[in-house]
């Protein structure tokens, strides 16, 4: 008599439940994050700033990096846009941008002044928090690939928050997640760059919002 038998049956039942609720739950849409979609016209793209470092921790090394991925992501979001002619990206040079103390002490304002110059609808505010190289090969690493960053569409006349999101991933290795099979195949199973990393990060989290997809009328 095998006494196990009945507990199998119990978790089989619960396993098949569980793939059930999964699967009812996938097929529900997801909420946007933007907010009643409203015609904005024109929307300005602000240089990526980089969070401010309140722990007083941060390494010069690590300071060095985020430079680097300020670049990266400013070059990525130009790419992004390259095909909407109303979108307006400003780049790190425009005074207009970084004009004095203001602009870092009041971001959000200073990104509806500059709207307002340019006369645009909005403005995207990105923050970058994280961008750790990978340390290693495409095939082994010492440590992978990590960007985190955050977006903002602040409608220029009262502030109003349009769109938001957030990015914030480490590769993992399959052996670790293997929920992410689907990723780590499109990834070719391999250990990618943190400016790859960053790509996915822009196409996914910017094409939530209707009035940054790379293609509106997807």
């Amino acid at each position: 008599m095998n006494l196990c038998r009945p507990h199998s049956l119990s978790l089989l039942a619960s396993l098949l439940l569980a793939c059930l609720l999964l699967a009812g739950c996938a097929a529900k849409p997801v909420a946007p994050t933007a907010g009643p979609e409203e015609a904005v016209g024109d929307i300005v793209v602000l240089p990526v700033d980089i969070s401010p470092d309140h722990s007083g921790r941060r390494t010069g090394e690590q300071q060095k990096e985020l430079e680097n991925g300020r670049e990266v992501l400013d070059r990525l979001l130009a790419n992004y846009f390259k095909e909407r002619p109303e979108l307006k990206i400003i780049s790190q040079g425009e005074e207009e941008v970084r004009t004095g103390d203001s602009f870092s002490r009041s971001r959000l304002a200073a990104a509806r002044t500059v709207a307002t110059a340019y006369g645009a609808g909005a403005a995207l505010v990105t923050t970058l928090y994280r961008f750790e190289e990978r340390r290693g090969s495409r095939l082994s690493v010492i440590s992978p690939a990590s960007v985190a960053f955050d977006f903002k569409l602040i409608k220029t006349e009262d502030g109003q928050v349009l769109c938001s999101g957030m990015f914030d991933e480490t590769q993992q290795a399959l052996s670790e997640n293997i929920l992410d099979f689907f990723k780590s195949s499109q990834r070719k199973f391999r250990w990618i760059e943190a400016e790859e990393l960053a790509a996915e990060g822009v196409r996914n989290k910017l094409g939530e919002c209707p009035a940054l997809r790379k293609n509106p009328a997807e």
